[in-house]
């Protein structure tokens, strides 16, 4: 009997370990799952601190502010123009307001007076109190005499320069004058009638800071016929007049035009006497652009005086 209740007691302690044991179990697996939560919840919210903390500790850098004035100059461009007075690299971002005074002229009818091209990352305000003006065109040879019955036609005037070209986008203020290269005058045509022959006049200059050239007179001449005039060359407000006709016993060749002025084509030769008298004038040459659009765009705040007109 004794022996049966101590058996009995045991089995008892047994079980009672069992239910403790897996009591224990239950109540660590849910301090577990508390503590793992609160740990998630608590890596999150570092991580994401310190992602703020990141973004916020490098500020945004501010564009460079530049005012500054360029004072005239010949085939400029703009954006290496304000490098040092700017202090700027060409890169950087920019904010500008640029005053532009003096005289801006060209070389070449090929090369505008003033280039705008700055990167898309600067912001430029122009504010233009000078003249900005384009290169003359030269004016075209008169057409000449070769024999009694054949000749050279005379040579077309040649096209202004621009004044303002445009690359990138700009805000324009206009207090000033932006006027292309006036185009060459063209050759005049021959006197070309029965036992009469003469040369055409050549074209005047066109009108521009670097002024076109006269159309020079030809030198070949057929017997003793005359030969055409020189124009004349052209000056910053106007165009070269053209070469004088040349006479022979009271008839006459055509006179060669007159160059344009600022913002204007040239003129055409003038036709002579006879069959081929017409066909062997020349044109004048076109203006050149006051703005030519290459590539940018202008927001204006004021147009003013642009020539040709846009």
């Amino acid at each position: 009997m004794t022996s049966f209740f101590r058996r009995s007691r045991q089995g008892a302690t047994v079980t009672e370990i069992g239910l403790l044991v897996g009591l224990i179990a239950v109540l660590l697996m849910a301090t577990l799952t508390s503590v793992g939560q609160n740990l998630t919840a608590l890596f999150t919210q570092v991580n994401t601190s310190l992602a703020s903390n990141t973004t916020n500790s490098v500020p945004e850098t501010p564009p460079l502010s530049c005012t500054t004035t360029i004072s005239g100059g010949i085939n400029i461009d703009l954006a290496s123009a304000i490098e040092t007075p700017c202090n700027w690299d060409g890169i950087e971002p920019l904010t500008a307001t640029l005053t532009l005074t003096g005289i801006f002229s060209s070389t070449s009818t090929s090369l505008a007076s003033l280039v705008v091209d700055f990167p898309e990352t600067a912001t430029v305000t122009l504010i233009n109190k000078a003249t900005i003006q384009g290169a003359g065109g030269a004016g075209g040879e008169g057409a000449w005499v070769l024999s009694g019955t054949g000749h050279n036609d005379g040579y077309p005037g040649e096209d202004g320069g621009p004044a303002l070209e445009i690359r990138s986008s700009v805000t324009l203020d206009n207090q000033g004058s932006i006027w292309g290269g006036g185009g060459g005058g063209g050759g005049g045509a021959t006197l070309h009638y029965p036992n009469h022959y003469a040369g055409g006049g050549s074209g005047g200059g066109g009108a521009g800071r670097n002024a076109g050239a006269a159309g020079f007179r030809q030198t070949t001449q057929y017997g003793p016929y005359p030969i055409g005039n020189s124009g004349s060359a052209g000056t910053a407000s106007t165009g070269g007049a053209g070469g004088a006709a040349a006479v022979y016993q009271g008839e006459y060749s055509g006179a060669g035009g007159a160059g344009g002025g600022p913002g204007q084509a040239g003129q055409q030769g003038a036709p002579g006497r006879g069959s081929m008298s017409v066909t062997s004038r020349a044109a004048g040459g076109a203006a050149g652009a006051g703005v030519l659009l290459n590539g940018g765009a202008v927001t204006w705040i004021t147009q003013g005086d642009i020539l040709p007109a846009l």
